[in-house]
């Protein structure tokens, strides 16, 4: 199997749009795009027919060129983020462990969803219950 070719796109805000070029192979390419998105499928597809490949067989590193204190606040934001999805990770988990508990000790699907603050439904798709209307046995 062919390892995917790896180019750096480099990102610049024009008046009309985003400027993105790459290196492909001896040359450069050069595409436009309105937004970001656009761009950089825009540059997919030019590397795509200089590289003769598909372009969802290259993989695209960004480099958005945009004002230092603009970085750093997306730095923060993005931090934030990963923290953010570590918390709601965490937080699956136990409230998983906390419903399993909760069954063994003879809590009904409603209860155990009044004490974890979450809804019914939930608590079926956290126990793994096929069945989803209360009252009837599941298998």
């Amino acid at each position: 199997m062919t390892k995917s070719p790896r180019v750096v796109a480099h990102y610049e805000l024009r008046v009309d749009g985003w400027i993105v070029t790459a290196r492909a192979g001896e040359g450069e390419v050069v595409a436009h795009g309105r937004t970001l998105g656009k761009a950089r499928e825009n540059i997919a597809d030019q590397l795509a027919a200089t590289l003769k490949t598909y372009a969802g067989h290259i993989v695209i590193d960004d480099s958005i060129d945009i004002a230092a204190s603009a970085t750093k606040a997306v730095q923060i934001a993005r931090a934030a983020k990963d923290r953010a999805l570590k918390a709601a990770a965490e937080s699956s988990t136990a409230t998983a462990a906390a419903a399993r508990q909760l069954e063994r000790e003879g809590l009904s699907l409603r209860d155990i969803a009044y004490v974890l603050g979450i809804s019914h439904s939930r608590v079926h798709q956290v126990l793994g219950h096929a069945d989803t209307t209360e009252g009837k046995d599941s298998p």
